[in-house]
């Protein structure tokens, strides 16, 4: 455990443990599906997957990212802060994102 006056305590973390974490959130997101599909309205448009993160700026939305992106899956950023946080705020987004 390393400490930083300004940060705090931290833990470093290698390439390798990175790209294991990822690829077995990436699997567990596929394996139980996780993340419905969209159908696409349009012709010869692919269709669409998003996730939602609810997370604070750090390490595992990240990691959260890298694991979506393999699978081809936009992740969509819901702020944390409580003045966003609320059921109609989020039941607005995710309406929105299937349009």
């Amino acid at each position: 455990m390393h400490k930083n006056a300004e940060l705090g305590d931290y833990q470093w973390q290698t390439f390798k443990e990175t790209d294991e974490i990822v690829e077995a959130l990436a699997n567990t997101i596929v394996k139980k599906k996780l993340c419905p599909v969209v159908k696409s309205n349009v012709e010869g448009t692919p269709d669409c997957k998003f996730m939602g993160i609810f997370s604070e700026n750090r390490a595992q939305w990240f990691m959260t990212e890298l694991a979506c992106c393999s699978d081809s899956i936009c992740t969509v950023p819901i702020a944390v802060e409580n003045q966003f946080v609320n059921e109609k705020r989020i039941s607005s987004l995710l309406n929105n994102i299937e349009l």
